[in-house]
């Protein structure tokens, strides 16, 4: 059937996909080859041992106490890492997974409940809105890009129990969970058994996972370690923004502005003449009353400290995002300069 379906043209590529990963699962190689997403640099293609996969999938199964008796939800392209890695943890778990179209919608069509479930966040924000809600889900990791302060807020009230997870490619999907919502929210990560952290001397997480890399991986983004088990993650190091010479983390200002602002928005940069850049704070959709700008101005004057006050307030229509939805940061910072320009 599998080679069926991989040979077949008018097969859906979510599905031949799935297909194909399961038989180079089952295959004689010690690896699976992977296309690196491009976190810790160019995207390149890499081979990742099939036993640190299991390792990271035992890690997880453990965490959630996944078994025999669990549903589980597959709604991610396989084409990725964390697609395969839910393949993976059925595989070891024997949990049932219970696999649908990659899509914005992923519970449409399923009224029974999961017990586990990977998502990306545009997948979450849908499922929030529409029926059947999140709440079929009973367990919730969320990967493949940052956990917005508005999505933060609506998911205070879920009954889902949801945990944002950090990893990448490289690391075969998360080596760390934390806590988005409950008693137990937390803001730190917490890295699994058999895995330290560190920091370089940028200030960037260094991780050392023996069972999927023998050098340890070096990554851009920021983080605040407390010991070799936990941190919280500041934003990547790519996206500073040098304002007068003092260097701002624009994720770091987007966390404090989260409680204001319940649609997308950025922090970004525009040229100036004495600072160098100036921070300015976009936000999607059509352009909001005076009144209402001025409000929030003065609220981001209580909030923040002086010079990491955003010096203006624009409005763009629909950000430009990437593939996997994400906001494209580097494409909104060109539009702005034109726009300037």
């Amino acid at each position: 059937m599998a080679y069926r379906i991989i040979g077949s043209p008018t097969a859906p590529g979510w599905e031949r996909d799935f297909f194909s990963f399961i038989l180079h699962w089952l295959d004689d190689n010690d690896y699976i080859e992977q296309e690196t997403s491009g976190t810790t640099g160019v995207k390149k293609l890499i081979r990742l041992p099939k036993k640190g996969m299991l390792y990271s999938a035992v890690q997880t199964c453990e965490f959630f106490k996944l078994g025999p008796m669990h549903r589980a939800l597959l709604c991610l392209p396989v084409k990725y890492i964390a697609g395969k890695m839910m393949v993976v943890r059925a595989f070891y778990s024997g949990m049932n997974l219970i696999i649908t179209p990659p899509g914005g919608n992923p519970l449409e069509g399923h009224e029974e409940p999961f017990d586990f479930a990977a998502m990306v966040p545009m997948q979450v924000m849908n499922s929030l809105a529409t029926s059947p809600r999140l709440s079929t889900v009973k367990k919730l990791i969320i990967g493949g890009g940052e956990i917005s302060p508005l999505l933060d807020h609506q998911l205070q009230d879920a009954e889902t129990d949801v945990y944002a997870t950090y990893g990448m490619t490289e690391t075969a999907s998360h080596v760390a969970l934390r806590k988005v919502n409950g008693t137990d929210r937390s803001p730190w990560f917490k890295v699994f058994k058999g895995i330290d952290i560190s920091r370089d001397e940028r200030g960037c997480l260094v991780i050392n996972a023996p069972y999927i890399s023998e050098k340890p991986i070096i990554t851009n983004d920021l983080t605040e370690l407390k010991g070799k088990k936990q941190f919280i993650w500041l934003g990547r190091i790519d996206n500073l923004i040098n304002s007068g010479g003092i260097k701002f983390s624009p994720e770091h200002i987007e966390q404090q502005l989260g409680p204001l602002i319940l649609q997308p928005f950025v922090i970004s940069s525009l040229p100036d003449a004495k600072l160098g850049e100036q921070i300015v704070l976009v936000i999607e959709g059509d352009k909001w009353e005076e009144t209402h700008i001025r409000t929030l101005k003065e609220d981001m004057n209580r909030l923040l400290e002086p010079f990491s006050r955003p010096k203006k307030v624009l409005f763009i229509k629909h950000f430009p995002r990437t593939e996997t939805n994400k906001i494209n940061r580097n494409s909104l910072h060109g539009l702005l300069r034109g726009d300037e320009g």
